[in-house]
């Protein structure tokens, strides 16, 4: 017998987007602010370099009701709102031997100027 997929009463991309607000930092991710808004949370890292070369900002987020579509037009979104739209990002897909996909999380990289 198949099981039917929860109904959901919204679909949640419908939601009007709202501004990102930062969270209580996780006490098991000490490096990341995190970041929630109607639609998303967001864990932000950022990297310095060692080499003299551009500091990195490591995003993972994930929808909330833990979909595992996200859009184009969202992932930008998150990225010029947190990061910032002139900086530039990176999405990693990492060969199956490193993969971890438990959490429906995507994770890009922004490399650039970065805001304080």
């Amino acid at each position: 017998m198949k099981r039917k997929k929860p109904h959901h009463t919204h679909d949640l991309l419908s939601i009007p987007w709202t501004p990102f607000i930062q969270c209580e930092q996780d006490p098991r991710d000490p490096e990341s602010e995190i970041y929630l808004n109607s639609r998303y949370q967001v864990h932000l890292r950022r990297l310095k370099a060692n080499d003299g070369g551009p500091d990195l900002i490591h995003l993972s987020f994930r929808r909330l009701d833990r979909e595992i579509f996200v859009p184009y037009r969202d992932k930008m979104r998150i990225k010029d709102e947190l990061v910032g739209p002139e900086c530039e990002g990176v999405e990693l897909f990492p060969a199956r031997s490193r993969e971890v996909d438990t959490a429906n999380h995507y994770v890009r990289r922004i490399v650039g100027s970065v805001r304080a």
